[in-house]
């Protein structure tokens, strides 16, 4: 028997899988090298519009624009003003993991299945307890199965 408090994750093995334990919280994201590669799977997910929400930002282009001006609005600029990007891609990934960037998915479609029940009279054999213990003894305190 083993007790653990938690799922223990592999390394991820490339990019996309490292992204994806991200999202789903998995890695710590102040571990991260580059958490720019995780910012571009939110950018593609959520809609354009719920994000310049969120940040109170304008339209952007792409993903790196977007890290951009989250870079000036939370203001984490390097020298000379310039956006620092990795700082910028910490704060969202942040803000995802705490729930602050609303993203939803509809369940998948399924067929029908209200026809598909029945009601019963009695149990299964699988679930017939008295035929399970027909085949058991108790002798001193313990359980046999009878040949």
């Amino acid at each position: 028997l083993i007790d653990s408090p938690g799922v223990m994750m592999n390394p991820p093995e490339n990019s996309e899988e490292a992204e994806s334990l991200v999202l789903r919280n998995c890695i710590r994201v102040e571990n991260l090298e580059d958490p720019v590669g995780a910012v571009h799977a939110i950018v593609k997910r959520c809609a354009a519009e719920r994000l310049m929400q969120v940040y109170e930002i304008p339209a952007y282009e792409d993903a790196d624009q977007f890290l951009a001006l989250v870079a000036k609005k939370r203001n984490k600029l390097g020298k000379g003003g310039i956006p620092d990007l990795l700082q910028a891609a910490r704060v969202i990934l942040r803000d995802w993991n705490e729930g602050n960037i609303p993203f939803w998915t509809l369940p998948p479609q399924t067929e029908d299945l209200r026809g598909a029940s029945t009601i019963v009279s009695e149990f299964s054999k699988e679930f017939d307890i008295d035929a399970l213990l027909k085949d058991v003894k108790v002798e001193d305190g313990i359980l046999t199965l009878s040949d």
